[in-house]
């Protein structure tokens, strides 16, 4: 079951991580969600193992059944550019939503 668009009332732009150039880390071109932003602080560990804290939430419907938001990938909210530590796709009887914490 998607998120109901009530309660999606933020919107962010995501630029998904696609990996490493010579010149350093390589993006898509930035996609806008409607999504829930939650301010919450938590701590959690980013794929080389380092343990951080976070500071936002968010929960967004996916565009398509196989949208993924790799770990890496950068999410503007409020003009702010922040990366993604986590990424969860939330499945029901299919893919329900995604969070990310940044």
């Amino acid at each position: 079951m998607r998120i109901p668009s009530y309660l999606l009332t933020e919107t962010v732009e995501v630029e998904k991580y696609k990996g490493k150039s010579a010149y350093g880390y390589v993006f898509d071109d930035p996609v806008s969600y409607r999504c829930r932003v939650e301010p919450n602080r938590a701590q959690v560990r980013t794929l080389s193992g380092d343990e951080i804290v976070t500071s936002f939430r968010a929960f967004l419907n996916p565009h398509s059944n196989d949208d993924d938001v790799p770990p890496l990938s950068r999410v503007t909210y409020h003009g702010v550019t922040y990366t993604v530590e986590q990424a969860a796709q939330q499945r029901g009887f299919s893919l329900s939503h995604i969070e990310l914490r940044f």
